[in-house]
């Protein structure tokens, strides 16, 4: 990525420590976008939309886990409706 190309990979749930070298972060949802944007960012999204990862959690897991539950729950919060009213 230094050298001016696009690096692109995908990783199932990476520690903290790989999670804090990401820049920009991905998430989909249902086949659609729920995040894009700073990697560092992501938590205080879903935190401004009403889920808050807990202390010394990894965010990685927090994110996924958030996601699939609302997938396999249906929960309150549409995450792809709230990602469409921010950007």
């Amino acid at each position: 990525a230094t050298s001016g190309r696009t690096v692109i990979a995908t990783i199932h749930q990476p520690a903290s420590q790989i999670f804090d070298t990401f820049d920009t972060l991905l998430l989909m949802h249902k086949g659609q976008v729920a995040y894009f944007g700073p990697a560092h960012a992501a938590v205080k999204h879903f935190a401004a939309v009403g889920v808050t990862c807990p202390p010394h959690f990894n965010p990685a897991d927090f994110l996924i886990q958030t996601l699939m539950e609302e997938a396999e729950h249906g929960g309150e919060i549409d995450f792809v409706q709230k990602w469409s009213e921010v950007r």
